[in-house]
């Protein structure tokens, strides 16, 4: 099964197995120009000179780095809000219950002072 790129070249498919090739020579011949095509594109990659790979290689950087900013610190951020938020709900929350306790400790000993005094 084959499929074409955006421009117009032919992508040879996972299903494509290079052990059968020798049935076809049709598919033969197209694996062997592919292979010859990836062979020059790797061997383009080793003229280029050092200071053309340096500023591909920065540029590629830089790509990276905006993307960083776009979208993982702006995700970051917003977990860091949720988390913040869920902490001060969960602070209010024990706040609460923590004044609830004491509430009852303060009654059952007020209780107790006049249940004593009633006693004597």
């Amino acid at each position: 099964m084959m499929f074409q790129r955006i421009d117009g070249r032919q992508v040879i498919s996972l299903q494509f197995n290079p052990m059968f090739i020798s049935e076809n020579d049709e598919k033969r011949k197209i694996y062997e120009g592919y292979m010859k095509e990836i062979n020059e594109q790797r061997e383009q990659a080793k003229t280029i000179p050092d200071k053309d790979k340096t500023l591909q290689e920065t540029e590629n950087l830089r790509v990276a780095w905006k993307n960083i900013a776009k979208k993982d610190i702006p995700k970051a951020f917003r977990m860091y809000q949720k988390f913040k938020a869920d902490q001060e709900t969960n602070n209010k929350k024990i706040s609460q219950n923590c004044l609830k306790e004491v509430r009852k400790r303060a009654v059952k000993t007020q209780r107790l002072a006049k249940e004593s005094i009633n006693r004597a």
